[in-house]
């Protein structure tokens, strides 16, 4: 066998690895995208517990200090519907949890601290239910995509050679 047909066969196997590898990276995003949701609702709470502040106050509060959309100025003198439906556009997750997301910001304002405090616990164990299926899915789609590209690439290398 030939050099050409080696460099080939290695050519083909890394770029299949890789390619499973790529296609995967999506799922990766997902559970970051559900993380940061997280991190965002639980810091609305401690906002809202701790000082005492208004609903958007502390979502605005909350979006600065987590940098949420990464960047300077988010959404500061918006409404708190416009940053909701932003946010819902941005994030790579299922239409679920985007429904979920902005009940979580758009139903909250209305109620007294106590009420506002619970809706937010329910929202975060949600978050925390979606948060665990998609990271054993992540898991689980990863191996297979990984597989799939490096069998995918030997069943190809067999064909060549």
């Amino acid at each position: 066998m030939t050099w050409l047909k080696w460099a080939g066969i290695i050519a083909i196997l890394v770029s299949g690895t890789f390619l499973g590898y790529v296609k995967s990276q999506s799922f990766t995003q997902h559970t970051a995208a559900l993380q940061a949701v997280l991190r965002l609702l639980k810091d609305i709470k401690s906002n809202l517990q701790y000082k005492n502040d208004l609903f958007a106050d502390c979502v605005v509060e909350s979006v600065k200090s987590n940098n949420f959309f990464n960047q300077e100025q988010p959404f500061a003198e918006k409404s708190l519907a416009y940053f909701t439906r932003c946010a819902c556009s941005r994030l790579p997750v299922d239409n679920i949890e985007k429904e979920a997301f902005s009940k979580a910001l758009l139903e909250a304002g209305h109620g007294l601290q106590a009420e506002e405090l619970q809706r937010l616990d329910y929202y975060i164990v949600q978050f925390e239910n979606f948060l665990a299926k998609a990271q054993i899915q992540e898991t689980q789609s990863k191996k297979l995509y990984l597989y799939l590209g490096i069998y995918g690439a030997l069943a190809l290398c067999i064909i060549i050679v």
